[in-house]
């Protein structure tokens, strides 16, 4: 079975000759004979054998642990997330207040030069009067 812009097509091959299906076994096991459909219930009863239960049970087994670890893979992934987080918050750099710093500090170096300049001028007098 293909499926052809949005419709399901049997191969040709199949259509012309059923019996090449598993499924599809000639009564009496003859080459040419009418499909009776013992392959199908072949394969019917080998769902309620045990073994293919058991197999039913590992699988969803199998696929619940799977869901479970997913699902814990993503809370601890989330909780990852929130730590480095918190720790950025806690470490980062805020940049409006660096730069709040910064204008400060570029007055107050400038007030410095204007003094140290102011004192230069003030000995430079006292000198030349001396």
């Amino acid at each position: 079975v293909t499926q052809v812009g949005g419709e399901f097509q049997v191969n040709a091959a199949i259509l012309a000759d059923p019996s090449q299906l598993a499924v599809a076994r000639p009564a009496g096991g003859e080459p040419g004979g009418a499909n009776d459909g013992t392959g199908a219930a072949a394969i019917a009863a080998l769902a309620q054998s045990t073994s293919a239960q058991d197999a039913a049970v590992v699988i969803t087994e199998i696929g619940a642990a799977a869901n479970s670890a997913r699902a814990q893979a993503e809370s601890a992934g989330a909780f990852a997330d929130s730590i480095s987080q918190r720790l950025l918050s806690d470490g980062g750099v805020n940049l409006d207040e660096e730069l709040s710093n910064l204008i400060q500090f570029q007055r107050a170096y400038s007030a410095n030069a204007r003094v140290i300049a102011a004192v230069d001028e003030l000995y430079q007098t006292v000198l030349n009067i001396l």
